[in-house]
């Protein structure tokens, strides 16, 4: 028999379907593990693999979704993990004889990685690995990730998987109606970081019925050439004779069964609901199929994503703007967040180039003396909270680079390798093994040549090199080195020159730091817009540069119209309303500074003019002798791992250049305080991020409460507590809270059901809101504590999944509500007791199993029965509106950000 990929390209695959609702069948008791089940009933779960093998099955999957230690120590079987991965791993290969194949199964950990939950990123991954050891040695055939929720939890599975096996891996992940998973990663994103990671199939499972699977599918085969993966519910559970019963037929699920293969799909089964008549009448209907698959996977261009954002770059798209600011060299406020760990600080900067214009972030964290391993994770882990978009991560040290790949939860760009054996070897192992993309700069043992062809040859050398490794041609982005004009202005054009050779020749991406070029010169802004235009012309794909420029912002907007990238001009249009809009809100007085006072922006004047030149020579050749060895300038696009850092005598030169540019500076601090282009540490105004108080006053109170809600938006604590500071002794506790604390919660919300956010950032401004109560309770201790409605929450009976209500507990804590968390599996006489006893207003049930969903309706009637008067709201995934109204709830919640809001239209 064929390895189970082999077997993939000759056909199509059909797997089993449901195991947790026949085993219900079987008489597996509700709240009950049905992997320890498993142990005593062996025969049952034998039974049901039979079942499927016979209805057409080529593939059965183990009951083994929640076999990890940190699941069945739920029920005191933690030290059991192997026992019960080999006795299932045993069952179905019984089952499936000598001609089926057998998927070990792996099911989330029901634990968030931080800082979304509280277990350690690097823990994760030894648990799964743990569990996929055991697979692995009793004998699957492939390892699949199933019904992951989480694109970071879904990487640490992936990660420990490849730590202990080489078996073929596939990943499924689960959706909402909206295509994103509950923490936010669409199929696009997920598609190309599994396909950097090496995944060999991709999928999606559980949720939503066929027909809403199949555009999540759809986007899969767009987006990436793996095979894919369809295992969708027998549609979404209603309730009839007090049962949750899916509704689809067989013949239901197999009408879809053409436009699945159609898509690329060659693993096929069912998930909730589905039973062994649905996967033989799937079976049926594949035999139909003629084995076309639509051609529809465009053209691989490059590729980077954050967890929950794409960005596709090269092959005839727009040039892209990389922020090129955090960097501490010369930069006063980042060098201070490195020396006191304040990485909110990163944040804000972060945040407000994106505003500004840039469409990825160069991070970089190297400061003398520092430990560069915990600062650039730290830095990775608070950037993918807010503002979540693609990372490029500059360092020289390889094991901070290590680190920071293994944190990151999408496809990061590395900065960099080079034609170096010491570099090649080093850096290209990292960047296959945790999926990432690599900037290739043209320099080796010799420096960076003079002549283009000479750079061309080093850019061949890496791409073969990196292709070797098994890094994918279109995850190799290539520099062929910005020189410093003052030293030898002909370099320039040589640099134009090999960026046309390795664009026309290679057929890479390209990118190059702008900035560059300016070093050592006054007006430097003249030669970084003049550059960039010429180097648009050239081919250039990503420009590191100045978001905060507005002459870089519009030539790249210009150019990519003229160099005919930029279709009807749309871009340009949509570009040109932007900066009108922006230019009209400036002229009727909105300040740039986020609401700051003008005390504030006084304070942080010399950091803005000294910003102003830093994130320019950060990076740049300072001198001829860096044209030798550029790697020692300390250039974020001339870094390398390995090498030796900035020498002294360079850092000199630098800081010598920089100085001739004071006048520049000034003009640079000048334009910030005006608006058009922000300075360090400043957040701009963006009615998306945050409803003003009130953008017309020039109240400096009323500035400070709009920099105060968004700081609580950012979760920026050490800012929380600057701007709380001098409010407190003028404004009671209620007042801070009405205008400070609810105005940042109701914006989050806003904006997560505008699908602007996701989970991660409403998480983080419901701690950044639970931060300043906490604050102005100990600050105002004898003030009158708002207090809103006692709220109780708890899972079902015999449901022990409580992710779902441990977010609404945040979320509803944050805005002060009294929340008493029941847990998981909770009877329904404790629920009423509970009400009675603290008098609650609200009470929450949450359901994330259609077997438990039930469980709803007595605890209700309950309720009811005893008279009490609070407020029942349901929630959890297998929900629906309908399900809600016929159980008697007196409301729906789709998800936590919906909570605040439908406990106030029920109370108020």
């Amino acid at each position: 028999m064929p390895n189970i990929l082999e077997a993939m390209k000759q056909r199509v695959l059909l797997s089993d379907g449901a195991m947790g609702t026949m085993l219900q069948s079987k008489g597996l008791p509700a709240g009950v593990s049905p992997e320890v089940w498993m142990l005593s009933n062996p025969d049952s779960v034998l039974e049901i693999s039979t079942s499927y093998a016979k209805a057409g099955a080529h593939v059965l999957e183990t009951n083994t979704f929640g076999a990890n230690r940190i699941k069945l120590a739920e029920y005191g079987y933690a030290e059991d993990v192997n026992l019960i991965n080999a006795t299932a791993v045993s069952l179905a290969k019984k089952a499936a004889g000598p001609n089926r194949y057998v998927a070990g199964v792996i099911g989330p950990s029901g634990q968030f990685p931080a800082p979304i939950g509280s277990i350690g990123f690097e823990d994760l991954i030894e648990i799964f690995a743990q569990q996929a050891q055991s697979l692995s040695l009793s004998g699957a055939d492939l390892i699949l990730l199933q019904t992951f929720s989480d694109l970071g939890e879904a990487r640490a599975a992936y990660l420990g998987i490849r730590k202990v096996t080489n078996l073929p891996v596939a990943v499924s992940l689960t959706y909402s109606q909206n295509r994103r998973t509950l923490t936010g990663t669409d199929p696009e994103t997920a598609a190309l970081v599994f396909s950097a990671l090496g995944a060999d199939v991709l999928g999606a499972n559980c949720s939503s019925g066929p027909e809403e699977m199949l555009s999540v599918i759809k986007i899969y085969h767009e987006s990436c050439r793996l095979p894919l993966l369809a295992e969708p519910n027998a549609g979404v559970p209603v309730l009839q004779g007090g049962q949750s019963v899916f509704p689809l037929t067989p013949e239901d699920m197999a009408a879809y069964t053409t436009q699945f293969l159609e898509y690329g799909v060659r693993f096929l089964g069912g998930c909730c609901g589905t039973a062994p008549p649905h996967i033989k009448a799937i079976a049926e209907a594949a035999k139909n199929w003629d084995g076309q698959v639509d051609p529809a996977c465009r053209e691989q261009a490059s590729s980077l994503t954050s967890r929950s954002r794409a960005i596709w770059l090269g092959f005839g798209l727009p040039p892209r703007l990389a922020g090129e600011k955090l960097n501490p060299t010369n930069r006063k406020a980042l060098t201070q967040a490195l020396t006191t760990g304040d990485f909110d600080v990163y944040a804000r900067e972060g945040l407000a180039q994106i505003q500004a214009g840039a469409e990825l972030l160069g991070v970089n964290v190297g400061l003398a003396g520092s430990d560069e391993v915990t600062n650039l994770t730290q830095a990775i882990i608070r950037l993918q909270q807010s503002p979540d978009f693609p990372l490029i991560i500059d360092t020289l040290n390889p094991q901070a680079l290590e680190k920071a790949l293994i944190h990151y939860h999408g496809k990061a760009l590395v900065n960099s390798v080079n034609g170096k054996e010491s570099s090649l070897s080093t850096v290209l192992p990292l960047v296959k093994k945790y999926g990432a993309a690599v900037l290739g700069l043209t320099l080796d043992e010799n420096g960076v040549p003079e002549k283009a062809e000479d750079r061309l040859l080093i850019a061949e050398r890496i791409l073969d090199r990196a292709m070797a490794e098994g890094i994918q041609r279109n995850d190799v982005i290539i520099d062929c080195l910005v020189m410093a004009a003052v030293s030898d202005p002909g370099q320039a054009a040589e640099t134009l020159k090999a960026l046309s050779l390795v664009k026309n020749k290679l057929g890479v991406t390209t990118i190059l730091g702008i900035s560059n070029i300016s070093h050592g010169m006054p007006k430097r802004a003249w030669l970084n817009q003049a550059f960039l235009a010429q180097a648009i012309a050239a081919g250039l794909d990503v420009a590191i540069a100045d978001a905060f420029d507005p002459g870089i912002r519009s030539i790249l907007t210009a150019g990519t119209f003229l160099v005919e990238k930029d279709p009807h001009a749309a871009r340009y249009i949509e570009k040109a309303k932007a900066e009108d809009n922006r230019n009209e809100k400036q002229e009727v007085g909105v300040p740039a500074r986020s609401g700051a006072s003008a005390s504030a922006q006084a304070a942080e004047s010399a950091d803005s003019a000294e910003s102003a030149d830093s994130t320019e020579s950060a990076g740049a050749s300072a001198s001829a002798e860096a044209s030798e060895s550029p790697e020692a300038s300390g250039a974020s696009e001339t870094s390398e791992i390995g090498e030796t850092p900035a020498s002294a005598e360079t850092t000199e030169a630098a800081e010598a250049a920089a100085s001739t540019e004071t006048a520049e500076a000034s003009e640079a601090s000048a334009a910030s305080a005006s608006g058009e282009t922000p300075g360090s540490g400043e957040l701009p105004l963006s009615d998306e991020t945050v409803q003003p108080v009130s953008e017309a006053e020039e109240d400096p109170f009323s500035q400070d409460l709009l920099a105060l809600q968004k700081a609580i938006i950012l979760n920026d604590r050490p800012q929380i507590r600057k701007l709380l500071q001098p409010m407190i002794a003028d404004r009671s506790f209620i007042e801070l809270v009405d205008q400070s604390i609810i105005p940042a919660m109701a914006s989050a919300g806003e904006a997560y059901a505008r699908g602007d956010t996701f989970l991660p950032q409403l998480l983080l401004t419901a701690d950044g809101a639970s931060f300043t109560f906490d604050y102005l309770r100990v600050t105002k201790p004898n003030s009158a504590v708002p207090s809103l409605e006692t709220v109780i929450l708890g899972t079902v009976a015999g449901d022990i999944h409580d992710i779902g209500k441990n977010i609404t507990k945040a979320i509803l804590s944050s805005y002060g509500y009294h929340v008493i968390d029941l847990g998981r599996s909770v009877p329904a006489q404790d629920f009423i007791e509970a009400v009675k006893e603290h008098k609650a207003h609200i009470l929450g049930l949450s359901a994330l199993m259609t077997s438990t969903m039930i469980e709803m309706e007595p605890v209700i009637r309950a309720i009811r029965h005893e008279g009490l008067s609070a407020k029942i709201l349901v929630g959890g995934a297998v929900l629906t509106e309908e399900f809600a109204e016929s159980i008697g709830a007196d409301a729906y919640v789709k998800d936590a950000a919906q909570a605040h809001s439908v406990i106030r239209r029920l109370l108020d």
